[in-house]
């Protein structure tokens, strides 16, 4: 700027500010009605027609204090016409004492602003919106200034003129944070202000040099169409700022853009909504214009802080609190007082209980009313003028809920990807986890890299964020330290995940935005967040894992340790019982003691007995070890299933005269490829199981059943029983049911599991039919060729 040009406007302000201070002292004789009339319903005032209040003020004016005046008062015939002498308008108030110290400060803050930043545009714009924003403030109106005319209407005009430009000025200060420069088109701006000047002025000097009232009330109606422009100028300003907030690209720009909004809520948004938009709707003010005026400090303080130096102040905590708990008070106590005086009055009317008791009730209720009104208006404030940060907030918050509830790494960074997505729609997210174990790495996790392999194990430093040049919109971060990382690839930036444990390690890559916009330092402290809480949930669920995979380890050994204790007492009993009796047999017969045929043929069938008991526990255990190994072969052929039966039978029966066995075969052969010596192991564990299992009556009754499409071996007793929730557990190797075992403490737990592998080689199954006391049913079922 030059020095000619930076000391006219500096002179211009000079001017100004002198017109405004003689304006405050003319407006501190600003003569007002006696206080023995105040209350009464004016007719006319020194030949003027009282219609309206601001009537009072065109009949005032030109008048000085302690002037004698005619007041024509009262209603109808009841008027009566009073002389009085005019007395101080503001004898008790601190007004006007309090506009002129708001506007003090911001022709103070709008100098200091230009002349330490004289060639920012921003400053110059700042510059006369304070000038035209203080002037109008100390002046305070038009009529008011008015005394014997002459230099005393250079006040009021300064103000018809200062008053419009004020909206007109921040609109376009608001304009300078797009990212498009359309400056002619900003020249349109000003036509609408200049124009509201230019009439405002014509009105003003035509009323008081002819002494017009019709002119005058022609103002007024003007005066309300022009506070309707205040107020979309105004808005216009407050939407635009939202919106390049939410375009900006840099931290830098957006705590100006804040500074900027905080102003205009905390110092207009009162002035707007409860004084300029009451009157526009031909209402009254919900609040008085002094008690408005005062919030006007911000405005200025803002708009500097934002132009010389935004980081002054912490933006952020700031704006999240002052913003939203400003603007909420206001609104919240102004309907509060009117929702009180609405209430008392029905109070009163209902209960016929006097002021006092509709005071407290209408009290109450209002409360009650607004407490839950504060956090819904905050809400609001947070989703309309933070979006992105207010979502941002919310993602990370549902995240971490969310992620402490999963056990799954693969669900949880699908969870992630997610997540990342519907707040920041991105073209690809992909996560590397790797553990270092034992000098060599492990991918943990991998997922999003199947076009890119060899990105999935890089080594990415997890000291920093790394990303592709001009990937990030913050303007020191052209330089970008991942280029040569994602050189070739169709990510733009890397996040580390912040592992507490050096032994683990692993990134976040992210693909570009599907907006095509660069990453905002928003953007990094989202993505960073949810790293971190990904990371942390890894660990968690990895040292879990860990945990009952080891518990799991011990038990089992411990399982084991145990089955392999009671297994070797069991075979050690299943063997010792039977050779007992051999040897016993055998030393009898050696003994030469019996001399009858038949009580040695009895002793023989006896050692016969133990023998083939021995051979099948045996046989039973050799193939419970195939069967772990995996090394059980079958020999299938066609055969017949009455010898195999029969011969089961009669190995079963021999010896044991007190069982008794019936069988009930089909005359026809019924042919199947079995391994016969397989079903016939199969068919004699079921057997012995009867006998064993059996208490008073030893009754096994064998019956073959021929289908066509099956054929099915029953093999039933009068035993114990298998209850019904342990009747898929006995099929399980070394398990004993407690009322089994009971009955008969040998065996180990293998023969019904030898039953099952044999029929499941054979394509056929195992079916029970149990009740408990009354005896069981095993089914041996096969599929006919």
């Amino acid at each position: 700027m030059k020095k000619t040009s930076f000391f006219l406007y500096l002179v211009s302000g000079l001017t100004i500010a002198v017109i405004s201070v003689y304006g405050f002292l003319l407006l501190r004789d600003r003569p007002g009605i006696p206080v023995e009339l105040q209350g009464r319903t004016f007719v006319r005032v020194n030949g003027v027609g009282i219609e309206t209040k601001k009537d009072l003020d065109f009949a005032l004016s030109g008048k000085r204090i302690g002037d004698m005046t005619t007041f024509v008062v009262g209603v109808g015939s009841g008027a009566e016409e009073v002389r009085a002498r005019l007395e101080p308008f503001y004898s008790s108030a601190p007004f006007p004492l309090i506009f002129f110290l708001i506007g003090a400060c911001g022709f103070a803050i709008g100098v200091m602003v230009f002349v330490l930043r004289p060639g920012d545009p921003r400053a110059l714009i700042f510059y006369w919106a304070a000038l035209c924003f203080s002037s109008s403030l100390i002046v305070n109106g038009d009529y008011y200034c008015v005394r014997d005319r002459g230099m005393t209407l250079v006040p009021g005009v300064l103000f018809n003129f200062a008053y419009p430009m004020v909206a007109a000025l921040l609109l376009h200060f608001s304009l300078t944070f797009s990212p498009v420069e359309p400056r002619r088109r900003r020249l349109v701006l000003y036509l609408p202000p200049l124009a509201f000047g230019g009439l405002l002025n014509f009105t003003f000097l035509d009323s008081v040099l002819r002494s017009s009232q019709g002119v005058f009330r022609l103002q007024l109606k003007t005066f309300i169409v022009f506070r309707w422009y205040f107020l979309a100028y105004s808005l216009a300003a407050v939407v635009l700022l939202v919106i390049f907030l939410r375009r900006a690209q840099t931290k830098e720009e957006r705590a100006r853009i804040q500074w900027i909004f905080f102003g205009l809520c905390v110092g207009l948004a009162p002035f707007l909504f409860f004084y300029q938009f009451p009157q526009a709707a031909g209402l009254g003010p919900v609040l008085s214009e002094e008690l408005t005026s005062v919030f006007f400090l911000a405005i200025p303080l803002a708009f500097a802080i934002s132009i010389v130096k935004h980081r002054l102040m912490d933006v952020d905590l700031v704006i999240n609190r002052s913003v939203v708990y400003a603007v909420l008070t206001v609104l919240t106590v102004s309907i509060y007082l009117v929702s009180i005086e609405f209430l008392q009055r029905f109070f009163s009317r209902l209960v016929f209980a006097g002021e006092q008791a509709g005071s407290i009730g209408a009290a109450v209720l209002a409360a009650a009313a607004f407490h839950p009104l504060r956090k819904k208006v905050q809400g609001a404030v947070d989703k309309a003028f933070f979006r992105q940060r207010y979502d941002y907030r919310k993602s990370i918050r549902s995240f971490g809920e969310a992620a402490q509830k999963m056990f799954d790494p693969s669900n949880l960074a699908g969870l992630f990807t997610a997540k990342v997505m519907s707040t920041v729609p991105l073209e690809d997210v992909g996560i590397s986890v790797s553990r270092e174990r034992e000098c060599s790495r492990e991918s943990l996790l991998a997922r999003g890299f199947e076009k890119e392999p060899a990105l999935a194990g890089a080594d990415v430093p997890s000291a920093r964020v790394l990303a592709r040049k001009h990937a990030l919109a913050s303007r020191d971060a052209e330089d970008g330290p991942g280029d040569a990382l994602l050189a070739h690839s169709r990510f733009e930036v890397l996040v580390p995940l912040p592992f507490s444990s050096p032994s683990f390690s692993g990134f976040a890559a992210l693909g570009r935005k599907l907006s095509g916009e660069r990453y905002t330092e928003d953007d990094l402290d989202l993505f960073v967040t949810l790293a971190g809480d990904l990371a942390t949930n890894l660990e968690r669920i990895w040292l879990q894992q860990e945990v009952i995979y080891e518990r799991a380890s011990r038990e089992k050994a411990d399982e084991l340790n145990r089955l392999k204790t009671e297994f070797i007492s069991s075979v050690s009993h299943e063997l010792r019982t039977p050779m007992n009796s051999i040897q016993g047999l055998s030393e009898l017969l050696e003994s030469g003691k019996i001399k009858e045929d038949e009580k040695k043929e009895k002793l023989l069938r006896l050692m016969a007995s133990e023998c083939g008991r021995l051979s099948r526990f045996i046989h039973n255990v050799l193939d419970f070890g195939k069967i772990e190994q995996k090394a059980e072969s079958y020999n299938f052929q066609r055969t017949a299933l009455q010898p195999v039966i029969e011969e089961v039978v009669k190995l079963c029966g021999f010896g044991q005269a007190e069982v008794v066995i019936r069988v009930s075969l089909p005359a026809e052969p019924v042919l199947l490829d079995i391994d016969p010596d397989a079903v016939k192991q199969a068919l004699m564990n079921l057997v012995d199981n009867a006998i064993k299992y059996s208490t008073a009556k030893k009754e096994v009754a064998i019956t073959l059943l021929q289908g066509e499409k099956e054929a099915e071996v029953r093999v039933s007793d009068r035993g114990v029983g298998v209850p019904p929730e342990e009747q898929e557990k006995i099929f399980e190797a070394f398990y004993r049911s407690p009322r089994g075992a009971e009955v008969h403490p040998g065996g180990v737990g293998l023969g019904l599991k030898i039953v099952r592998h044999i029929m499941t080689a054979h394509g056929g199954a195992v079916r029970l039919l149990s009740v408990p006391g009354q005896g069981s049913t095993f089914s041996l079922v096969f599929p006919k060729p």
